[in-house]
């Protein structure tokens, strides 16, 4: 949906058919249903915003601090308590912005099997031994590439590639040899 935004964003809120396609979008998802209000609100103010995901983001923090405090007011709470019940909007921001950074590498190599990894991608320093485990493993069971058995688990490193998204607390792996025939996206697993 935030993509769809901000391209209808950059036709400099013109073209009513990407708007179309972002209310069908809403529309078909049972759970963005209950933020149609909260995204429509959202798109009819972009028109003078410079990074729309960024702007998102503190659209949403904004609208929850002020739903908080109606909260607290109508319901005549202690604000102080009920701040600290609630995890400080730094942290959220953090940690969203950290899984966007698992959501943009996971994007990436869906696409491409890439050499080199991209500069917001966390160091692979960090699990390239539980990288080299599950290639072993995968070469004695053939769990996740059955139809690779030809290959010993250094080439199947270099057809495939194992990812740990951190953030997202997930691993997952690509299959460069899976591709989908309509998208070109590799075939995509997480374990």
């Amino acid at each position: 949906i935030l993509l769809l935004v901000k391209k209808y964003h950059d036709t400099h809120c013109t073209d009513k058919e990407v708007l179309i396609t972002i209310q069908k979008a809403i529309d078909a998802s049972p759970e963005l249903r209950s933020k149609k209000a909260l995204i429509e609100t959202f798109i009819a103010g972009i028109n003078d915003v410079d990074d729309v995901m960024v702007e998102w983001h503190d659209y949403v923090a904004e609208e929850r601090e002020r739903q908080l405090m109606e909260i607290v007011t109508t319901e005549k709470l202690k604000e102080a308590g009920t701040a600290q019940a609630f995890p400080s909007w730094e942290t959220e921001r953090e940690r969203w912005l950290a899984c966007m950074d698992d959501e943009l590498t996971c994007d990436l190599y869906l696409r491409e099997n890439g050499k080199v990894r991209p500069a917001w991608a966390a160091p692979d320093d960090l699990w390239k031994q539980e990288s080299r485990a599950f290639y072993r493993e995968e070469e004695k069971n053939r769990r996740f590439f059955p139809h690779l058995s030809a290959y010993d688990h250094k080439q199947l490193s270099g057809l495939t590639h194992f990812e740990v998204l951190e953030h997202l607390g997930k691993r997952a792996v690509f299959d460069y040899t899976q591709r989908d025939p309509v998208t070109g996206n590799a075939g995509m697993r997480v374990i």
